[in-house]
C-alpha cells in the first residue's frame, strides 16, 4: 500500500541461497496458477483473476481489465472449465459494482459475460447475468422482460433461476415465494449473488 493506493505485487525469487527476490506488476507478471484437479495427476491452470476477492476488485488500484478476457482466452486453450470460473468473476465485479458505484466494474463484468456467451451460448444464467448488467444501466426494455418470462416458463429452469428473474422483473412477492422453496444452504447462496440486491431495493 503507498498512501490510499493499494496495489498487488508479485514476488518472484531469484536465488536460494542468497534468498534474493524481485517485485512484478502482479498483473504484468508472467505466471501461472493451478489447481489440484483431484485425480492426482492433472493440474489445471487458471488465470490471474481468479484469486481475486470482491474487496480486491474494490480496492486494488492496478488490475488491469484490459486483459482480463485475454488472460480467460489463454487459460480456455487448456481448461476447459474456464468460463465457469469466469462467471464467478462475473457475479464478483457485479458486486463490487454495486459497494463502489464505479463503472469499470460493470463494464468488465458486460465484457466478459458476453466473452462467456460467444464460447457457452445463452444459458438461463448467461441470459440473467446480461438482463442484471442492463438493468443496473437502465429500464429493461419490453423485449427483455418477455425474455425473462420465457425463464420463468420454462420447466427446465431452475427455482434460483425463477426467483432471479422474478427479481429482475420487479416482481417481489414471486421471487420471495421461490426463494422460499430453495433449500436452506441454497437459499443463503442465492441471498449472497449480486442479483438479490434488487429485491425490495435492498
Amino acid at each position: 500500500r503507498i498512501g490510499s493506493i493499494k496495489v498487488l505485487l508479485s514476488v518472484i525469487r531469484l536465488n536460494n541461497e542468497t534468498c534474493q527476490y524481485t517485485l512484478h506488476d502482479y498483473f504484468s507478471s508472467d505466471i501461472n496458477f493451478f489447481y489440484d484437479s483431484g485425480d492426482g495427476f492433472d493440474r489445471v491452470i487458471l488465470t490471474k483473476y481468479t484469486s481475486l476477492t470482491i474487496d480486491d476488485y474494490c480496492t486494488i488500484s492496478n488490475i488491469c481489465y484490459d486483459d482480463l478476457i485475454k488472460d480467460y482466452q489463454k487459460v480456455l486453450e487448456s481448461n476447459e472449465d474456464a468460463t465457469s470460473q469466469a462467471v464467478h468473476d462475473v457475479l464478483k465485479l457485479l458486486v463490487a459494482y454495486d459497494r463502489t458505484k464505479q463503472s469499470k466494474h460493470l463494464n468488465a463484468a458486460e465484457e466478459l459475460n458476453n466473452w462467456i456467451i460467444s464460447i457457452d451460448g445463452q444459458t438461463t444464467v448467461n441470459q440473467l447475468n446480461a438482463l442484471q448488467i442492463a438493468k443496473r444501466k437502465r429500464k429493461l426494455h419490453q423485449a427483455e422482460l418477455q425474455q425473462l418470462l420465457s425463464i420463468i416458463e420454462d420447466s427446465s429452469s431452475s427455482i434460483a433461476e425463477k426467483a432471479g428473474a422474478y427479481i429482475l422483473m420487479d416482481n417481489s412477492s414471486m421471487a420471495e415465494l421461490y426463494i422460499d422453496r430453495l433449500s436452506s444452504v441454497d437459499r443463503e447462496q442465492f441471498i449472497e449473488y449480486p442479483i438479490y440486491a434488487f429485491l425490495n431495493g435492498k
